[in-house]
């Protein structure tokens, strides 16, 4: 299951419900987010974050301590990309 689904579907990881109704999924998600209260349509949106950063290695650690101090919201996805000069100037 993706970070999000516990939040959509909290029972999906339960062997039982895998056993009977894991032939459905992946489910579709329109479906599943008009099923939704507003209140947990509310708790969905506060406690998911998606951003991008371009840090630089040497900036790193830094940058993980002010997001857990800011944020407090994991699992954090972290890759590394290579930038070159003319990727810069484009």
């Amino acid at each position: 299951m993706s970070t999000t689904m516990p939040y959509i579907l909290p029972f999906g990881n339960v062997p039982i419900f895998r056993y009977l109704f894991g032939w459905l999924l992946p489910p579709s998600m329109s479906l599943l987010k008009g099923s939704h209260t507003s209140k947990t349509r509310e708790q969905s949106a506060r406690m998911q974050v998606y951003q991008d950063w371009g840090i630089p290695v040497e900036h790193f650690g830094g940058m993980l301590n002010d997001v857990d101090e800011t944020l407090g919201i994991y699992p954090l996805l972290c890759y590394p990309c290579k930038m070159t000069y003319q990727s810069l100037t484009e």
